[in-house]
Protein backbone atom coordinates (compact mmCIF):
# COMPACT_ATOMS: atom_id res chain seq x y z
CA UNK A 1 0.00 0.00 0.00
CA UNK A 2 1.14 4.07 -0.22
CA UNK A 3 2.02 5.89 3.35
CA UNK A 4 0.82 9.30 2.37
CA UNK A 5 2.98 11.55 4.80
CA UNK A 6 4.10 15.98 4.32
CA UNK A 7 2.50 15.13 0.55
CA UNK A 8 5.35 12.53 0.09
CA UNK A 9 3.80 8.51 -1.28
CA UNK A 10 6.16 5.62 0.36
CA UNK A 11 5.33 2.28 0.60
CA UNK A 12 4.65 1.20 4.07
CA UNK A 13 1.36 -1.04 5.58
CA UNK A 14 1.87 0.50 8.80
CA UNK A 15 -0.74 2.91 10.37
CA UNK A 16 1.03 7.03 9.92
CA UNK A 17 2.81 6.95 13.39
CA UNK A 18 1.28 10.33 14.86
CA UNK A 19 0.95 10.50 18.81
CA UNK A 20 -2.78 12.34 18.47
CA UNK A 21 -4.82 9.06 18.94
CA UNK A 22 -3.48 9.07 22.40
CA UNK A 23 -5.27 11.99 23.68
CA UNK A 24 -8.56 11.36 20.87
CA UNK A 25 -9.47 8.11 21.77
CA UNK A 26 -10.22 8.26 25.95
CA UNK A 27 -12.10 11.52 24.95
CA UNK A 28 -14.30 9.86 22.54
CA UNK A 29 -14.53 6.99 25.00
CA UNK A 30 -15.23 8.56 28.25
CA UNK A 31 -17.85 10.45 26.15
CA UNK A 32 -19.62 7.45 24.89
CA UNK A 33 -19.48 6.09 28.47
CA UNK A 34 -21.24 8.84 30.14
CA UNK A 35 -24.06 9.27 27.87
CA UNK A 36 -24.64 6.03 28.11
CA UNK A 37 -24.11 5.86 32.20
CA UNK A 38 -25.77 8.61 33.01
CA UNK A 39 -29.44 7.82 31.96
CA UNK A 40 -28.81 4.55 32.62
CA UNK A 41 -28.35 5.50 36.21
CA UNK A 42 -30.95 7.96 36.60
CA UNK A 43 -33.66 5.35 35.16
CA UNK A 44 -32.17 2.74 38.16
CA UNK A 45 -32.31 4.76 40.88
CA UNK A 46 -36.08 6.05 39.61
CA UNK A 47 -37.07 2.30 39.33
CA UNK A 48 -34.85 -0.29 41.39
CA UNK A 49 -34.76 2.24 44.41
CA UNK A 50 -38.69 1.93 44.75
CA UNK A 51 -38.71 -1.58 43.92
CA UNK A 52 -36.10 -2.40 46.94
CA UNK A 53 -37.89 -0.20 49.38
CA UNK A 54 -41.13 -2.06 48.23
CA UNK A 55 -39.90 -5.55 48.92
CA UNK A 56 -37.48 -4.51 52.24
CA UNK A 57 -41.01 -3.57 53.82
CA UNK A 58 -43.08 -6.29 52.53
CA UNK A 59 -45.11 -4.09 49.86
CA UNK A 60 -43.64 -5.06 46.60
CA UNK A 61 -47.23 -3.81 45.10
CA UNK A 62 -47.02 -0.74 46.13
CA UNK A 63 -43.47 -0.69 45.40
CA UNK A 64 -44.46 -1.62 41.64
CA UNK A 65 -46.73 1.05 41.46
CA UNK A 66 -44.37 3.74 43.11
CA UNK A 67 -41.51 2.56 40.74
CA UNK A 68 -44.17 2.59 37.27
CA UNK A 69 -45.01 6.39 38.86
CA UNK A 70 -41.27 7.38 39.19
CA UNK A 71 -40.57 5.72 35.41
CA UNK A 72 -42.29 9.48 33.88
CA UNK A 73 -40.62 11.53 36.53
CA UNK A 74 -36.75 9.41 35.51
CA UNK A 75 -37.93 9.75 31.71
CA UNK A 76 -38.16 13.98 31.82
CA UNK A 77 -35.31 14.00 34.33
CA UNK A 78 -33.34 12.30 31.69
CA UNK A 79 -34.47 14.32 28.64
CA UNK A 80 -33.49 17.35 31.04
CA UNK A 81 -29.93 16.10 31.46
CA UNK A 82 -29.40 15.04 28.11
CA UNK A 83 -29.99 18.92 26.67
CA UNK A 84 -28.53 20.78 29.80
CA UNK A 85 -25.49 18.71 30.25
CA UNK A 86 -24.98 15.82 27.87
CA UNK A 87 -25.74 17.67 24.76
CA UNK A 88 -22.89 21.08 25.54
CA UNK A 89 -20.73 18.44 26.68
CA UNK A 90 -20.72 16.10 23.86
CA UNK A 91 -20.26 19.53 21.93
CA UNK A 92 -17.42 21.04 23.92
CA UNK A 93 -15.27 17.80 23.77
CA UNK A 94 -15.76 16.89 20.28
CA UNK A 95 -15.00 19.81 19.13
CA UNK A 96 -11.73 19.86 20.64
CA UNK A 97 -11.03 16.31 19.04
CA UNK A 98 -12.04 17.64 15.72
CA UNK A 99 -9.36 20.42 16.05
CA UNK A 100 -6.98 17.81 16.86
CA UNK A 101 -8.08 16.08 14.08
CA UNK A 102 -8.14 18.84 11.38
CA UNK A 103 -4.83 20.43 12.44
CA UNK A 104 -3.24 16.79 12.14
CA UNK A 105 -4.74 16.07 8.88
CA UNK A 106 -4.09 19.09 7.60
CA UNK A 107 -0.34 18.48 8.63
CA UNK A 108 -0.24 15.18 6.64
CA UNK A 109 -2.00 15.81 3.39
CA UNK A 110 -1.89 19.47 2.82
CA UNK A 111 -2.00 18.59 -1.06
CA UNK A 112 -5.35 16.73 -0.47
CA UNK A 113 -8.18 17.81 -3.00
CA UNK A 114 -11.21 16.72 -0.77
CA UNK A 115 -11.17 17.04 2.77
CA UNK A 116 -14.28 16.37 5.46
CA UNK A 117 -15.03 16.20 9.34
CA UNK A 118 -17.74 15.19 11.02
CA UNK A 119 -18.72 14.52 14.85
CA UNK A 120 -22.38 12.89 14.52
CA UNK A 121 -22.07 9.75 16.16
CA UNK A 122 -17.54 9.53 16.69
CA UNK A 123 -15.42 11.84 14.84
CA UNK A 124 -13.50 11.38 12.24
CA UNK A 125 -11.73 13.04 9.51
CA UNK A 126 -11.10 11.93 5.35
CA UNK A 127 -9.15 13.66 3.32
CA UNK A 128 -8.16 12.31 -0.74
CA UNK A 129 -5.15 13.62 -1.91
CA UNK A 130 -3.31 14.23 -5.49
CA UNK A 131 -1.98 11.33 -5.54
CA UNK A 132 -5.29 8.68 -5.23
CA UNK A 133 -4.12 7.92 -1.44
CA UNK A 134 -7.38 8.25 1.19
CA UNK A 135 -6.44 9.55 4.66
CA UNK A 136 -8.86 8.39 7.51
CA UNK A 137 -8.85 8.61 11.20
CA UNK A 138 -12.22 7.57 12.68
CA UNK A 139 -13.37 4.96 15.14
CA UNK A 140 -13.26 2.36 13.30
CA UNK A 141 -8.91 2.86 12.69
CA UNK A 142 -8.87 3.30 16.74
CA UNK A 143 -8.42 7.04 15.98
CA UNK A 144 -4.97 6.35 14.58
CA UNK A 145 -4.29 8.05 10.63
CA UNK A 146 -4.22 5.34 8.06
CA UNK A 147 -3.58 6.16 4.63
CA UNK A 148 -5.27 3.60 2.07
CA UNK A 149 -4.61 2.81 -1.58
CA UNK A 150 -6.81 2.72 -4.15
CA UNK A 151 -7.46 -0.68 -4.26
CA UNK A 152 -7.34 -1.32 -0.38
CA UNK A 153 -11.09 -0.24 -1.39
CA UNK A 154 -13.58 -2.88 -1.26
CA UNK A 155 -17.39 -0.79 -1.88
CA UNK A 156 -18.58 2.64 -1.57
CA UNK A 157 -22.22 2.84 -0.64
CA UNK A 158 -24.35 5.88 -0.14
CA UNK A 159 -27.08 6.05 2.56
CA UNK A 160 -30.17 8.22 2.80
CA UNK A 161 -32.16 7.84 5.89
CA UNK A 162 -35.54 9.71 5.26
CA UNK A 163 -37.65 11.05 8.89
CA UNK A 164 -41.50 12.14 7.54
CA UNK A 165 -42.97 14.22 10.20
CA UNK A 166 -46.67 14.18 10.05
CA UNK A 167 -48.04 17.68 11.68
CA UNK A 168 -51.66 18.37 11.79
CA UNK A 169 -53.90 21.57 11.99
CA UNK A 170 -57.17 22.88 11.92
CA UNK A 171 -58.30 25.75 10.10
CA UNK A 172 -60.88 27.98 11.53
CA UNK A 173 -64.63 27.82 10.55
CA UNK A 174 -66.51 31.05 9.77
CA UNK A 175 -70.02 31.21 10.20
CA UNK A 176 -71.96 33.85 7.68
CA UNK A 177 -75.52 34.94 8.52
CA UNK A 178 -76.75 35.53 12.34
CA UNK A 179 -75.88 32.00 13.77
CA UNK A 180 -79.77 31.66 15.54
CA UNK A 181 -80.61 28.23 14.47
CA UNK A 182 -81.69 26.91 11.19
CA UNK A 183 -83.59 28.63 8.03
CA UNK A 184 -83.66 31.65 6.99
CA UNK A 185 -82.23 33.65 9.91
CA UNK A 186 -79.81 30.61 10.74
CA UNK A 187 -75.78 31.01 9.83
CA UNK A 188 -73.66 28.89 7.36
CA UNK A 189 -70.93 27.56 8.56
CA UNK A 190 -67.36 27.20 6.09
CA UNK A 191 -63.82 26.09 6.91
CA UNK A 192 -63.00 23.99 10.11
CA UNK A 193 -61.04 21.47 7.83
CA UNK A 194 -58.21 19.63 9.29
CA UNK A 195 -54.84 19.72 7.35
CA UNK A 196 -52.25 17.18 7.47
CA UNK A 197 -48.40 18.16 6.52
CA UNK A 198 -45.91 15.72 6.10
CA UNK A 199 -42.15 17.35 6.06
CA UNK A 200 -39.26 15.07 5.01
CA UNK A 201 -35.92 15.34 6.49
CA UNK A 202 -33.25 13.57 4.72
CA UNK A 203 -30.29 12.57 6.49
CA UNK A 204 -27.26 11.39 3.69
CA UNK A 205 -24.05 9.50 4.75
CA UNK A 206 -21.31 7.90 2.77
CA UNK A 207 -20.36 3.96 3.35
CA UNK A 208 -16.63 3.40 3.18
CA UNK A 209 -15.49 -0.89 3.45
CA UNK A 210 -11.69 -0.95 3.32
CA UNK A 211 -9.50 -3.48 3.82
CA UNK A 212 -6.51 -3.08 4.37
CA UNK A 213 -3.16 -4.89 3.27
CA UNK A 214 -1.65 -6.77 6.19
CA UNK A 215 -5.34 -7.26 7.75
CA UNK A 216 -7.77 -9.82 6.48
CA UNK A 217 -11.06 -8.21 7.92
CA UNK A 218 -12.82 -5.69 6.44
CA UNK A 219 -13.52 -2.73 7.96
CA UNK A 220 -16.13 0.23 7.72
CA UNK A 221 -16.27 3.73 7.95
CA UNK A 222 -19.80 5.59 8.25
CA UNK A 223 -19.08 9.26 6.95
CA UNK A 224 -22.23 11.41 7.96
CA UNK A 225 -23.22 14.07 5.96
CA UNK A 226 -26.93 15.42 7.59
CA UNK A 227 -28.62 17.28 5.26
CA UNK A 228 -25.57 18.00 2.87
CA UNK A 229 -26.76 15.94 -0.33
CA UNK A 230 -24.31 17.41 -2.75
CA UNK A 231 -21.18 16.77 -0.07
CA UNK A 232 -22.12 12.98 0.04
CA UNK A 233 -22.24 12.57 -3.78
CA UNK A 234 -19.27 14.22 -3.98
CA UNK A 235 -17.38 11.88 -1.84
CA UNK A 236 -18.94 8.64 -2.89
CA UNK A 237 -17.90 9.88 -6.88
CA UNK A 238 -14.30 10.29 -5.83
CA UNK A 239 -13.91 6.85 -3.63
CA UNK A 240 -15.96 5.32 -6.54
CA UNK A 241 -14.03 6.63 -8.83
CA UNK A 242 -10.31 5.93 -7.08
CA UNK A 243 -11.92 2.31 -6.41
CA UNK A 244 -12.51 1.32 -9.64
CA UNK A 245 -9.43 2.52 -11.59
CA UNK A 246 -7.91 -0.25 -10.34
CA UNK A 247 -10.30 -2.49 -11.98
CA UNK A 248 -9.47 -1.35 -15.23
Amino acid sequence: MLRTTFGLSIPDPRPIETDDYHDVLPIVRQTEWLEMFIPWAIMSIFIGLPLLLGVLHGHPILGLLNAFLLLFVGAFLCRVVAMMVLAPLHAVRYVRVMRTLSATLGRLAPDAILTTQWMAGAPGALAITRLDTVLLVDRSTGYRFIALAAEEIVAVDRKVDEDVRMTTRRRPAFTLGMNVGRGLLGGWTFGGRSVTDARVARSHAVILRYQREDDPAIHCALIPFGADELGAGNLRIALDRLRKATLV
